[in-house]
């Protein structure tokens, strides 16, 4: 889960991912950090 709703769904069909791909991206860098603390 990367904590994003999907009220503009139309516009991610529409091409616009850019709200998406932020969340994506944080998501990843949190879980990536979580990783590297738990080593």
């Amino acid at each position: 889960r990367i904590g994003v709703t999907l009220y503009k769904l139309d516009q991610y069909l529409d091409g616009d991912l850019y709200d998406l791909e932020d969340a994506m991206t944080v998501a990843d860098q949190t879980e990536r950090l979580h990783t590297i603390e738990a080593e």
